[in-house]
């Protein structure tokens, strides 16, 4: 019965994405409209309220509001976008790895830190060189979060068969037994405060 009820709701989503691939090959312009109007809210809903159930203790005390006001300042820069100027995008990319940096740089240690903040150097140099380019990436990268299927705890540790599931989990902190819900995921080591590595191994 499950078998057959889950059969078709697939042949139903999939009869829905092909309909609604056929009206946007016809009227890209006036869908995409129609689909932020009607999805946008519903999106941003939903994906605040992943987040702040998921990360909500790892954000608590000055951790917090220093995410608070980075994240404020991106907002204003999209006003200022908006109202202003498209010529202001960078003050957009300048923002939001600044809010990428300040997580790597509370809760990320040795190596892990180093990659990422040098990523993120690379980042801020592409997205000011080419920033529509950019912002095209962005938007679908933005889209990838840390899998909720990974679990929690020590059962959650990286293994060789799991590599990408377990590094999902170690960039959420959901793998970390040593997490302390005052500072955020200590990263990277293992229930006896040894650095382990964050994927597969």
């Amino acid at each position: 019965m499950k078998a057959t009820t889950a059969g078709r709701l697939s042949l139903g989503i999939l009869a829905i994405a092909v309909g609604v691939t056929a009206v946007a090959l016809r009227g890209a312009v006036p869908l995409s409209v129609l689909g932020l109007a009607v999805l946008g809210v519903p999106h941003l809903v939903l994906e605040l309220r992943y987040v702040i159930g998921r990360f909500a203790a790892q954000v608590a005390g000055p951790a917090g509001m220093l995410l608070f006001v980075l994240l404020s300042s991106v907002v204003v820069a999209r006003a200022v976008v908006a109202l202003l100027s498209s010529e202001a995008r960078w003050g957009e990319v300048l923002t939001g790895h600044a809010v990428v940096a300040a997580g790597a740089v509370l809760w990320l240690h040795g190596r892990a830190r180093l990659l990422v903040l040098l990523g993120l150097a690379a980042s801020v140099l592409i997205g000011l060189t080419d920033t529509p380019a950019y912002f095209v990436v962005l938007t679908h990268l933005h889209n990838l979060v840390p899998s909720p299927s990974c679990g929690t705890g020590p059962a959650a540790s990286p293994t060789p068969d799991s590599g990408r599931c377990s590094a999902a989990c170690s960039w959420s902190g959901g793998g970390d037994p040593g997490a302390d819900p005052g500072r955020g995921p200590r990263l990277g080591a293992d229930p006896r405060g040894r650095p382990r590595r964050l994927a597969g191994r």
